[in-house]
């Protein structure tokens, strides 16, 4: 049973409550919309670089592809939402530093990240075949997370940083 289906039935309020500001918003849980988010568009320098990232090395599973002169894009499916990827008119520098994670030290920037959850059985190549490749990785080796899970960092070619993680089930 999901979450919202036990709020539901106990028919609780959440209330949230927002800086003096803004006005607060109470949603009772009986009558809320369905709410959400179901695309996150991002931008890259160069569609084959993250086809091979994502599709090549982790394995997500493509749901569009498309790479043209004047409309290249690459749409993945995740798990209720999808990730998409367009190309720029105008290729930006690439970051090569790494992002602020709960799950690891060494981070800095404030910048958006991502965890992507992989089989336990597919971890280990997928960080050998990080290891092998030409992505910035932030550790030697895959490590146990938080006493919870094994994970590995490596920065996308378009200098996100990206969490491979499995949990040891």
């Amino acid at each position: 049973m999901s979450l919202f289906n036990i709020f539901k039935k106990k028919k609780r309020k959440i209330e949230l409550r927002e800086p003096k500001w803004r006005m607060e918003v109470v949603h009772d849980l009986k009558t809320r919309p369905l709410v959400s988010i179901r695309y996150f568009y991002n931008f890259c320098n160069d569609i084959e670089q993250i086809r091979y990232f994502y599709t090549g090395l982790i394995g997500l599973e493509e749901i569009f592809y498309q790479n043209e002169e004047q409309n290249s894009y690459l749409v993945y499916k995740c798990d209720g939402f999808s990730m998409v990827w367009f190309v720029k008119e105008k290729a930006e520098i690439v970051n090569q530093e790494w992002s602020l994670q709960p799950g690891y030290q060494g981070g800095k920037l404030e910048r958006n990240s991502w965890s992507i959850e992989v089989s336990k059985e597919n971890f280990t190549e997928i960080v050998l075949l990080f290891k092998k490749s030409k992505f910035k990785c932030l550790t030697e080796r895959s490590e146990i997370r938080q006493e919870r899970y094994w994970g590995f960092t490596v920065l996308d070619p378009m200098g996100n940083t990206v969490e491979i993680f499995c949990y040891d089930k």
